[in-house]
């Protein structure tokens, strides 16, 4: 038997599909999303899941974590950064005695 291939968004998808998706990844399918290429140079990102005698490509969201371009510009410069250092020593010239503590 030959499947029905399907390229949906997860958003557009049937309650019963939605319960197989759950079902093929109970920990979440963050893991198993793989990047589909398109004719344009364009791309998408999909999970796949089989349902009764369909084969979904179900395209989702991801996030893809930036520094915003605000934030770039916040940066410390290397020499304002080194004037705030103190010298600190790496071992105190002696310790406590146990009586102090």
């Amino acid at each position: 038997m030959v499947r029905k291939k399907l390229i949906v968004h997860y958003n557009n998808l049937p309650p019963e599909v939605l319960e197989a998706i759950q079902k093929k990844y109970p920990l979440g399918w963050s893991n198993y999303v793989i990047k589909v290429e398109t004719s344009n140079s364009n791309f998408f990102h999909a999970i796949t899941v089989d349902y009764e005698n369909i084969s979904y490509l179900v395209k989702v969201n991801v996030k893809v974590d930036q520094v915003p371009k605000e934030e770039k510009e916040q940066i410390i410069p290397t020499a304002e950064i080194n004037e705030e250092i103190e010298e600190v020593e790496d071992e105190p010239d002696s310790f406590p005695d146990d009586d102090d503590i």
